[in-house]
């Protein structure tokens, strides 16, 4: 069923949030813009769709821009990420993808690594999703109409309500899902800021991110695996996992606060601060496990999931959950922690960089990972000095850190003609919301209605 376009009438935005998308990656004011863009299930507000990236073996990938009016001759803008399947076995299916993202979303309110995931979304038909994937970017006068109302007749928002009952379909036409999932603005692939040094600016880029932001973002991204690792396994984790946006200020940095806490009571003990220029987001999560409470979890979706689809859908993209944890399946297994997976990251940045940066080395010597894309489970909890989980991996780098020698060199401060961007306070007790705190804002966002 089609909506009318609502008519054009004031919209309050937050004052803070001049640009959505940004605003969301940091985690400020994430309910109400949500609630302004309809929880992106107003297809009527989507003014152009344009193809990111190149298409996989697996899928494709659409950036769907809402344009949100604020009065006769403004509008406040959004974007969301369209994440399509193609009809291969090959592919993760994107129904247990939508379950674990509603978890994630738990995770982002405590830490801002994370990106939301909005909708399940269903086309209509399978002209709908060739259309598609074939397309190379539309905007209003294309598809013989208004591109809202070509997506409200073809593609359908399922509500939270009816998602269970969509099971049958994930199982016998799993290509017809989609998910509406967090735009992470101009991002960079941790493989792509390391790695890519053919011009002088992409090789000044590397340089200054290894010696200025690679062990701050290790100890963001390993103390938060640690702080969720009896709820959340990745699975998948490598640098092109890890997408970094850089502040808006080529001079500023962000600030991260982060809270810790004695194990053995529970209760924050002392905060550390690190710097860098970028945010990490941790991406796709179709074969992660996670557990929030005893009916929400991986093992019980894997209990559904053989009583409703034929050969517990190991031909419907869900065969990860059909193996036994062996070097064959490279250890994944969906609906069991592993606390060991997730050292993969480490595994492979410190390959690349233990001949440059002798910490890396370090890494790499104690590191005990046994296979090139996974590891069995190994819980040392600190009772060797090799690193053997993201517990051993997040104890270690916090030691680097009290290393005044160490921190000097690998956890610099920024010079002074930087300053700070913004300050995130992140409580690893898991007990607050992230905060933040912008020092600056790129006051973008609003633009003409009719541009």
């Amino acid at each position: 069923m089609e909506t009318q376009k609502p008519t054009p009438t004031p919209t309050p935005i937050p004052q803070e949030c001049p640009n959505a998308d940004y605003c969301l990656s940091y985690g400020i004011k994430t309910q109400e813009i949500t609630q302004l863009f309809h929880h992106y299930q107003d297809f009527s507000l989507v003014t152009q769709i344009t193809p990111i990236g190149q298409p996989s073996q697996n899928g494709f990938i659409r950036l769907l821009t809402y344009h949100l009016p604020i009065g006769s001759k403004q509008s406040y803008y959004s974007t969301a990420i369209l994440k399509s399947i193609k009809p291969l076995q090959t592919a993760d299916n994107l129904y247990y993808e939508y379950f674990v993202g509603q978890f994630v979303n738990y995770l982002a309110t405590l830490f801002p690594f994370f990106v939301h995931t909005y909708n399940l979304v269903s086309y209509q038909d399978l002209d709908a999703h060739t259309t598609m994937a074939n397309m190379t970017g539309k905007t209003q006068s294309d598809l013989g109409g208004k591109i809202g109302q070509w997506l409200n007749k073809h593609l359908q928002i399922i509500p939270f309500q009816q998602v269970k009952s969509h099971f049958p379909e994930a199982c016998s036409n799993d290509v017809r899902l989609a998910l509406l999932i967090e735009t992470v603005k101009q991002p960079l692939t941790l493989t792509e800021i390391i790695n890519v040094r053919n011009t002088p600016e992409t090789l000044q880029r590397a340089n200054n991110f290894v010696n200025f932001d690679l062990m701050s973002i290790c100890l963001l991204i390993y103390g938060t695996l640690a702080t969720t690792c009896q709820q959340f396994t990745h699975y998948d984790l490598h640098p092109n996992n890890i997408l970094l946006i850089r502040c808006n200020d080529p001079h500023g940095f962000f600030e991260y606060n982060l809270h810790l806490y004695d194990p053995m009571t529970d209760e924050e003990n002392r905060t550390i601060t690190v710097y860098s220029q970028y945010l990490p987001k941790i991406i796709d999560y179709g074969r992660c496990y996670y557990h929030l409470d005893e009916s929400r979890n991986s093992d019980q979706f894997r209990e559904d999931l053989c009583q409703i689809c034929q050969d517990c859908g190991r031909k419907s993209g869900f065969r990860t959950f059909n193996s036994t944890p062996s070097s064959e399946t490279h250890y994944i297994s969906p609906h069991r922690m592993n606390i060991s997976h997730d050292l993969r990251l480490i595994k492979i940045i410190s390959t690349w960089l233990k001949m440059n940066v002798p910490l890396m080395q370090s890494i790499a010597d104690q590191l005990v990972y046994q296979d090139q894309y996974g590891t069995p489970e190994r819980s040392t909890f600190g009772r060797s000095s090799q690193i053997m989980n993201v517990i051993d991996m997040s104890t270690k780098l916090i030691s680097y850190f009290d290393n005044p020698q160490y921190k000097k060199i690998y956890f610099p401060q920024f010079p002074n003609n930087y300053s700070r961007y913004g300050s995130f306070d992140i409580h690893l007790t898991m007990e607050k919301p992230i905060a933040y705190i912008a020092h600056d804002f790129n006051r973008v966002g609003i633009i003409p209605s009719d541009s």
